[in-house]
C-alpha cells in the first residue's frame, strides 16, 4: 500500500515537521480537510492560523498534528477511519464514493474491469469527487485505488 511520504511541502518549500508522537514525516493537509473530518468535539480545539499534518505511520494513533501549536488529534477524533492506519475499519479505497478495499478487489476479480471510473459507476451509479472534504489526506485516492485494481487483476489470473 503506498503512502504519501513527502519530506518537504512543495507549497511552502519548508521541511515538513515529523509527528511529535512517532517522529514519522507527515503530510500537510488543507484547512477544509480538517474542518470536514474532525469530530465536533475535536474541531472545537482547533487553533486559528496554524498548519496541520496527517501522520503517515500506520502504527501511530495520531491522525492530525500541528507542529507550531503542538496540537495532537488521535484517530478517534476523525469521523472516518484512516485507510492505512492499523485496525482501520472499514478500509476505504474511495472515501467520496464510500467504496471499501474489499468491494474493489472483489469487483475487479469478478469482472476484470480495470478503470477506476467504470468500477465506481458500476458499483455506485455515478462518480463523486470531493476528496479534499472526504479523504483524510485531502487528496484523491486514485493511486491507492489503482494499486487495488492491479492486485485484483493479479489475483484474478
Amino acid at each position: 500500500m503506498s503512502l504519501l511520504s513527502y519530506s518537504t511541502n512543495s507549497n511552502i518549500g519548508l521541511a515538513t515537521p515529523p509527528c511529535p508522537q512517532c517522529n514519522q514525516i507527515g503530510l500537510m493537509v488543507r484547512d477544509l480537510t480538517i474542518q470536514k473530518l474532525l469530530t465536533p468535539e475535536a474541531k472545537n480545539k482547533l487553533k486559528d492560523s496554524t498548519a496541520y499534518y496527517l501522520c503517515t505511520d500506520p502504527d501511530c494513533l495520531i491522525s492530525y498534528y500541528s507542529f507550531k501549536n503542538e496540537q495532537l488529534f488521535d484517530i478517534h477524533d476523525v469521523k472516518v477511519p484512516i485507510w492505512y492506519k492499523k485496525d482501520a475499519n472499514p478500509v476505504y479505497a474511495c472515501y467520496c464514493n464510500k467504496l471499501t478495499r474489499e468491494e474493489v478487489l472483489e469487483f475487479v476479480k469478478e469482472t476484470g474491469i480495470d478503470e477506476m471510473n467504470k468500477i465506481i459507476i458500476r458499483l455506485r451509479g455515478k462518480v463523486k469527487s470531493t476528496c479534499v472534504a472526504k479523504n483524510p489526506s485531502g487528496q484523491c485516492c486514485n493511486e491507492y485505488f489503482n494499486e487495488l485494481i492491479a492486485q485484483g487483476l493479479e489475483e484474478r489470473d
